[in-house]
């Protein structure tokens, strides 16, 4: 009896460290395992290389990228990013601004429980510019701009260069990533939460390399930032909760539902919780780019896409012709954006989520003056 107790639990261990659950019934039934169900496909588009990216439930993609700041006899200018929406495929290009992109984002939906629908008109896209308010100290500033084309400045640290940015966080404004590259100081990459106002609400350095990832989600007080070899969290007020050094590089992160991050490291996908506990692992094809949202977790690779339920079952893919790039869920977790490494733009949605292609958008509409064209430029 001893023996097969022992021999029970070797079966068990040998499940929940080989990511094994998802086929455990139909191992016990006999049956083989059963394949995922595959997403739709909505639209596809041209996809400029360098493109910040985010989604919309009814299939609106934002798009920011940087377009070529160089003057007519090849030397350098000053650096352009390009801001358009896609929906059903077809481009709307809405402004060029001079600055590096460093992140995109609609207004995620009101979760105070006033039921206020999200107005999906209401999007910002953060840039980079160069510092020159203060002669011998380069550095860059962050910089917001509005559908409508207004801009306001977030914030700035002389001698640091904007690395990452995150806007409507809650209880702050933006959170921005900073880098000191050590010349005249040690070198520091940090983070910092600035209000509505411009003021800076709290900051907090999380290693000597640049942070190039930051993460955050609308009622989820939790922020999680990291360089290539760390990875930190922290509550809303900036209070370092636990951080960890990340072998194989990290090249993404995402907050999951109850605030643990999920994150792609050395190809490999690692899901915590808020405490610092690794849950669970996936090892298969190298990963490149993680999203989250509802209770789903996205992960693009050299196949396509997997999404999984946040105990890491899988949900439903993508197959994709070419390996992708980079992922983003909308809000609800229904839709999913591919950038591929063939300059490719997929929208797909969940299996037996009706089509987006027919819902009323202001993009679809015409409103606001856009000029609709076939691709950016």
């Amino acid at each position: 009896m001893w023996t097969g107790l022992f021999l029970l639990l070797v079966i068990f261990a040998l499940i929940i460290s080989r990511d094994l659950w998802a086929g455990l019934f139909e191992i016990l039934l006999g049956r083989g395992p059963r394949p995922v169900p595959q997403a739709a496909v909505d639209w596809e588009s041209e996809c400029p290389a360098g493109v910040h990216l985010a989604l919309t439930p009814s299939g609106v993609a934002l798009l920011a990228y940087p377009t070529s700041g160089d003057r007519p006899d090849g030397s350098p200018g000053v650096p352009t990013a390009s801001i358009a929406l896609v929906s059903g495929g077809t481009y709307s290009t809405r402004l060029s601004r001079p600055g590096s992109p460093v992140g995109v984002a609609f207004r995620p939906p009101d979760l105070s429980g006033t039921g206020t629908a999200p107005a999906e008109a209401e999007w910002v896209v953060v840039l980079a510019r160069s510092w020159d308010e203060a002669p011998g100290q380069p550095g860059e500033r962050a910089v917001a701009v509005a559908p409508g084309g207004g801009e306001r400045d977030i914030y700035a640290l002389p001698g640091a260069v904007v690395t990452v940015a995150r806007g409507w966080f809650d209880g702050a404004g933006f959170i921005v990533g900073f880098y000191f590259a050590g010349v005249a100081s040690p070198a520091q990459g940090l983070i910092v939460a600035v209000g509505d106002a411009g003021q800076e609400l709290w900051s907090r350095v999380v290693d000597s390399l640049p942070v190039h990832r930051v993460a955050v989600r609308s009622g989820v007080p939790f922020v999680a930032a990291a360089t290539p070899n760390t990875l930190a969290l922290l509550d809303a007020r900036g209070n370092l909760l636990w951080s960890k050094t990340i072998r194989g590089g990290i090249s993404d992160i995402a907050l999951q539902s109850h605030g643990g991050p999920a994150v792609v490291a050395g190809g490999k996908l690692f899901v915590y919780d808020r405490r610092g506990n690794l849950l669970w692992k996936k090892t298969g094809a190298a990963m490149v780019s993680v999203a989250c949202a509802a209770k789903r977790i996205a992960v693009a690779g050299p196949d396509g896409v997997m999404v999984y339920d946040e105990d890491g079952l899988e949900k439903w893919s993508l197959a994709c012709p070419s390996p992708a790039l980079d992922v983003e869920l909308d809000w609800e977790a229904g839709l999913v954006a591919v950038v591929l490494d063939s300059g490719r733009l997929v929208v797909a949605r969940a299996p037996g989520l009706p089509e987006t292609s027919g819902a009323w958008s202001p993009y679809r509409s015409g409103e606001g003056g856009a000029e609709a064209c076939e691709g950016p430029g």
